[in-house]
């Protein structure tokens, strides 16, 4: 009888043993994974001059007084995000006497710019100095696409007007001529025959978003932080 008490303990001890096993590996388990992505954005700009490269032979040579050329300097965003547009230029300047349209001519020369134009609309200038290279000097212009308060989005594939149009002197034949500038009427005999005159146009851009803890869009602002950031 008592043996028979042991082989009891014995097999129910066996049968707990068990459940607690079963127990044990019963629990329903599961396992994710989560890995974010995110593409990195690309912020490029191409400067394009159409008409000034079409008619650049003919008109980049020999130049004559009231002469109307093709100035039509714009930024394509050729990237993936939103930018701010900004363009730098050199407007060359001499010291030059400039006739009228009825040919009276004044009794001294001026430093002056030698071009007539206009900025267009959708530019705004928000920074100017006169600046010496070598011998040869300039008035600097750094224009911002957009007001004097606030920047203006470029989008991918999207493109500013052109930076100039013609201006509206008396002796401008084509007035108010988007992507044209005129050579001033300037009398001859002051040196400025067979010198090569350079405008240059340079262009930069820069993210719409996160550029300061309120997310300026200041033009001023905006232009500080690229040139900053770009040593420009």
């Amino acid at each position: 009888m008592i043996k028979k008490r042991k082989r009891l303990v014995v097999i129910a001890a066996a049968l707990i043993a068990i459940m607690t096993i079963g127990g044990t590996a019963a629990y329903f388990t599961a396992a994710e994974e989560v890995t974010n992505k995110w593409t990195v954005g690309k912020v490029t700009i191409d400067l394009q001059e159409e008409e000034y490269e079409k008619y650049k032979e003919i008109e980049t040579k020999d130049i004559t007084p009231n002469a109307e050329l093709h100035k039509d300097p714009k930024v394509v965003n050729t990237g993936n995000n939103d930018v701010f547009v900004f363009m730098r230029v050199r407007i060359p300047k001499a010291t030059v006497k400039v006739a009228s349209q009825n040919g009276s001519v004044p009794t001294g020369a001026t430093l002056q710019e030698l071009f007539d134009y206009r900025w267009n609309n959708g530019w705004t200038i928000i920074d100017t100095r006169e600046v010496k290279d070598g011998s040869a000097t300039y008035q600097e212009y750094v224009a911002a696409y957009g007001t004097t308060n606030e920047c203006t989005a470029l989008k991918p594939g999207a493109a500013t007007s052109v930076l100039f149009i013609n201006g509206d002197g008396e002796h401008i034949a084509n007035k108010g001529a988007e992507g044209v500038i005129t050579f001033k009427n300037i009398i001859e005999g002051q040196g400025l025959e067979n010198v090569q005159l350079n405008l240059n146009v340079e262009s930069f851009a820069i993210q719409t978003t996160n550029l300061t803890a309120d997310d300026t869009k200041n033009p001023a602002k905006v232009w500080g932080i690229l040139t900053a950031q770009t040593g420009a």
